[in-house]
């Protein structure tokens, strides 16, 4: 398993760098990924 931080989640959501989004959909989809809840309580507020 894998942790990501918060540049990984928002480039996956947001898409505004190609290139980096595209490597965090890879990630996403080849890896058991874990998302502290600090950065998912961040992502829900915003």
């Amino acid at each position: 398993m894998i942790e990501v931080d918060t540049n990984i989640v928002v480039r996956l959501l947001t898409g505004d760098d190609a290139k980096q989004a595209g490597a965090a959909r890879t990630l996403f989809a080849s890896e058991d990924i874990w998302i502290a809840s600090g950065i998912r309580a961040y992502l829900a507020r915003n």
